[in-house]
Formats: C-alpha cells, sequence, structure tokens
C-alpha cells in the first residue's frame, strides 16, 4: 500500500473530490496485477484529535510524514498562516520536498467570479508561486476535465518512479546472495523472494523482525 496526501486550500472541494476517483481508476486497472494499491489520504478523514501541538503540527505527526506521495493544488487561496509557513498546505509541501518524497503542484486557471477574489490571499498566492517555479516543475489546469487527464497521466508516471526506487536492490548485493546461498535463482527472482519476504513478515509499524525475515527465507528457497 501506497499513500497519496491530497493538499489544498479550501476553495478546491471539486479537485479533492475528482483526485481519488483518479487514484481508485488507477487501482482498479493497475493494482491487482502489480500487486500495488494507491490509498488517498486527507486530514479531515484521516486525522484524529488531539492537543498539546500546533493543529498542522499535528496533522504532519499523524498522516503526512508516513505517506509516500503528495498530490498539492492551489486556486484563488493560499490559506492561513500555521505559526510557522505561509498556509497549512505550504508547509504540507515543503515537508516533503525537505525528504525529498515526491510532491506534484498544481495550479487552477479557471475563470474567477469576482466576488471570489480575496486580494490579500491572491497577493500571497502569487508570491509563494513565484517562489515556488524557481524549486522544480509545476503544472497548471483549465478546468476539472484538463485536471483529471493531467493528473492521471502523471499520477501513473510518477508510480512507476516510486515503485521502481523502492524496488532497487544494488546488483552487487543481489549477485553476492546468489553466489554465497541461492545459486540458481535470477537477480529478478531474489529481488521478488526479497520483497515477498518482508512483506509477510512485516509489523504495522513498518519494520520487520529480523529473525523472522530470515527464517522465512531459510525455509522456502
Amino acid at each position: 500500500v501506497y499513500t497519496v496526501f491530497i493538499a489544498s486550500p479550501s476553495d478546491l472541494i471539486d479537485e479533492r473530490v475528482v483526485i481519488p476517483e483518479v487514484i481508485n481508476d488507477w487501482n482498479a486497472a493497475h493494482g491487482l496485477p502489480n500487486n500495488i494499491v494507491f490509498l488517498p489520504i486527507k486530514w479531515e478523514t484521516h486525522a484524529t484529535p488531539q492537543l498539546g501541538e500546533r493543529p498542522q503540527e499535528l496533522i504532519n505527526q499523524q498522516i503526512l510524514r508516513d505517506c509516500d506521495l503528495l498530490v498539492a493544488l492551489f486556486w484563488t487561496r493560499i490559506g492561513q498562516s500555521t505559526g510557522k509557513e505561509e498556509s497549512g498546505t505550504v508547509e504540507e509541501i515543503k515537508e516533503f520536498v525537505n525528504k525529498g518524497k515526491p510532491a506534484l503542484l498544481y495550479f487552477s486557471e479557471r475563470p474567477v467570479p469576482p466576488n471570489k477574489i480575496d486580494a490579500e490571499q491572491l497577493g500571497r498566492l502569487n508570491a509563494f508561486k513565484d517562489e515556488i517555479k524557481s524549486q522544480g516543475l509545476i503544472d497548471t489546469f483549465s478546468d476539472l476535465y484538463d485536471f483529471r487527464a493531467k493528473l492521471s497521466r502523471q499520477l501513473g508516471m510518477t508510480i512507476g518512479r516510486i515503485v521502481s526506487e523502492k524496488a532497487k536492490i544494488p546488483k552487487t548485493k543481489a549477485a553476492a546472495i546468489k553466489t554465497a546461498y541461492i545459486p540458481n535463482l535470477t537477480d529478478d527472482e531474489i529481488r521478488n523472494w526479497l520483497f515477498k519476504a518482508f512483506a509477510i513478515t512485516a509489523k504495522d509499524d513498518g519494520s520487520s523482525n529480523l529473525s523472522t525475515f530470515a527464517g522465512y527465507l531459510a525455509r522456502y528457497t
């Protein structure tokens, strides 16, 4: 299971509905053949009540820091200051970028009704957009259909990179394992055994008991 955190201010309600739909479409088409499922995560559905810390820091601790991918988007608002960053969405983006995790960032170019424009919010948003442009690639969309099409394509590409990175085992290590212990298996077969062993012996916190892991390999290879 890979988790996808959805980050945005409050003016993108429709887009926050589209993102889980796109993720579920990918799961339906590709999840079973690849033994992978992607789970959409939102603070409003996955965070729990807790006191003693900034609200955004609690969201960071409870759910954000364990997520694998971030999808963030803006339209007319940037949101309210968290006491640390310009807004919760900005803090979530920076948390991901600072940890080297993939973050997909989109800006809506849908027409804005004049009575919906908050000049202060829009000014802060434009300043952030200018700042973030120098730090990587961003994208824009003209409407919900354009957003769905772009996210579907780019989510699939990003997922491919995430899975490939997590599946990498240095060839020298794989060759050493094959030579020393299981000479009749190819490197790809070794990788499959290692990932199966970890999946079966993994605990809820994502770690694996080493002796159980080794025991599984010894028994089944």
